[in-house]
């Protein structure tokens, strides 16, 4: 009796763990009250461990971010600690030829951005963008993060620190073209306070700019220095801005 109520027991454990192992991914956007409303997920697959979406974005206003196929896979000793943590993939068939990787680890009240890599065009990102002139940009940039920590409340992050780099952007400005050379974006996080500091230098134009980003509100300032072969449309306009050196001071605030 004890024999077949020890097999009984060992059997129902193996049942047991396989049904876990095997719950399929969809039953994670069955709660899909708890989901960000800007965020649209569809055509889901595989298991709540080792998932996949076909077609995730985020959807705010006018202005969407497609992620293409978002891949996952979640480290269940974390659960008991309280924290849902993965590893994740995405940009597959994304229309914004978004690609990137990270670890996240989600907990009550906040997301810890463990690492984070995202691959991205430029002209797709600053179609998102709305700036005094017309203008349009190409060539292709990389963000990567650590440590961030996100509070959802807030709805800001409280500490982390990440860059942001342009290789080869180019920047069309009323029908110039403008060789930006490298362009390198330091962020930190603290107090829910985004803070940045960067430079820029090409064979054209020297630039650097530093700001925040805080409770939707952005403000800059910065300056730039024409070098060489710069077209006399740019010059214009930075004339209307003060001078700083043998460059231009420029300021912007905005908010949303």
């Amino acid at each position: 009796m004890r024999n077949k109520l020890t097999l009984g027991g060992l059997l129902f454990t193996v049942f047991l763990v396989s049904v876990i192992a095997h719950i399929p991914a969809q039953v994670i956007f069955l709660f899909d009250q708890k989901l960000p409303k800007a965020l649209v997920v569809s055509d889901v697959s595989g298991s709540i461990w080792n998932g996949k979406s076909t077609n995730i974005r985020w959807q705010q206003g006018n202005r969407t971010v497609d992620l293409g196929a978002v891949n996952w896979k979640i480290d269940w000793p974390a659960l008991f600690l309280g924290k849902l943590a993965l590893d994740t993939r995405f940009g597959q068939n994304s229309s914004m030829d978004l690609s990137g990787k990270g670890k996240l680890t989600l907990s009550v009240g906040q997301i810890e951005i463990d690492s984070l890599t995202i691959r991205f065009p430029i002209d797709k990102v600053v179609q998102q963008l709305t700036l005094p002139v017309p203008y349009s940009a190409s060539g292709y940039g990389m963000v990567t993060a650590q440590n961030f920590i996100w509070q959802k409340e807030q709805g800001l992050c409280t500490s982390g620190s990440g860059v942001i780099q342009l290789n080869n952007a180019e920047l069309n400005v009323l029908s110039q073209e403008y060789d930006l050379g490298l362009v390198k974006v330091n962020l930190s996080c603290e107090g829910s306070d985004i803070a940045f500091r960067g430079n820029q230098s090409s064979v054209m134009l020297q630039s650097g700019a530093q700001g925040h980003i805080a409770q939707r509100q952005f403000g800059a300032e910065g300056s730039i220095t024409p070098k060489q072969n710069v077209p006399s449309a740019l010059i214009d306009i930075m004339q209307n801005w003060p001078k700083d050196g043998n460059g231009y001071r420029f300021n912007i605030n905005r908010s949303w």
